[in-house]
This record gives C-alpha cells, structure tokens and sequence, in this order.
C-alpha cells in the first residue's frame, strides 16, 4: 500500500524513466525514498481507514506536490488521522532487534547506509560470516559456553553484524 501515493505523485507530476537518472531530480528522489522507509517500518501506518487514509494523501499531493514530493505536508495528514510516521523509543527499541531474515531488516540497513544506487540490486549479508560464528568454531577459539551462547543468539544475525553488498 506504501507505493500507491508515490505512483500517484509520479503520474501526477508525469514523471517518466528520467526522474530516475537526473541528478535535478536526486533531493526529491531522496525525500520519497525517506518517506518510504519510514511508512514500511512504522507499524500499522497502512491498516485500518486505508481508503481514508489514501484519499487524504491523493488530495494532498494534488495540492502541494506540483513541485516536489510533499513528505511534510503528507506527514502532517497522517498524523491527524493517528498515522504518525514519527518512532517513539519503543518502536525504535523494536527496530533495532531486527535480525537476519526478517523482512524490515533491509529497508532499516538502507537507512544507516544512506545513499543506495536504485540501479543496482543489493542483499542483506553478515559481516562476520555466520560459518566463523557457529558454536563448534567458537568453542576452538576459546570461547566459554556462556559466551558462545550469547554470540549464537544475539549477535550473530543481529542489524549490528548486518551489512548490505551490492547484488
């Protein structure tokens, strides 16, 4: 549901393949690659009053988004309807225990690794390699059970041993 207003805002401003490639076009590019990072990790943003919610959003990119992508004023129509794309120290909490595999741990790396070329494919890899942290490798580097326990299940998938390569 998150790309229906932003093919809304491409269509309606009728930006074609070369809004992707224009370096006149990379801030707003950015500001729609930010809203939409935010609107994919916020909990519950696209759930319940969706059409509501769309509409809202279709009126205020006709309004305000002739000339660039309206993130504030849609951000300011998506709080008044209790659909703030702002992260409370919980939510923020929650992120940061994604781990490996799950589905929101992509568009969080995306975040720390800041500008990402939309050319180009890119996967979710660890930067210790999950084989250097298996249990019987750990206990021949001399790690105690404990330890190795803790490495296993907190940090060996976890955002921190996280990394995004080029595909």
């Amino acid at each position: 549901m998150v790309l229906i207003p932003i093919v809304y805002y491409l269509h309606r401003r009728r930006l074609d393949g070369r809004y992707l490639a224009s370096t006149q076009t990379a801030e707003d590019r950015q500001h729609v690659r930010d809203w939409t990072i935010r609107a994919l990790l916020m909990p519950g943003i696209f759930g319940s009053a969706l059409d509501t919610l769309l509409g809202r959003l279709r009126r205020v990119i006709d309004e305000n988004g002739a000339d660039g992508f309206p993130t504030e004023a849609i951000e300011d129509a998506m709080a008044a309807m209790g659909k703030s794309l702002r992260f409370d120290p919980q939510t923020v909490d929650e992120l940061a225990n994604s781990a490996y595999g799950q589905p929101d741990t992509f568009a969080l790396l995306s975040i720390l690794y800041g500008q990402i070329d939309p050319g180009k494919n890119y996967h979710v890899d660890h930067i210790f390699p999950r084989d250097k942290l298996r249990r019987d490798r750990l206990r021949e580097a001399g790690y105690n059970e404990e330890q190795i326990e803790r490495i296993v299940t907190q940090a060996r998938d976890s955002l921190a041993n996280l990394q995004l390569l080029p595909g």
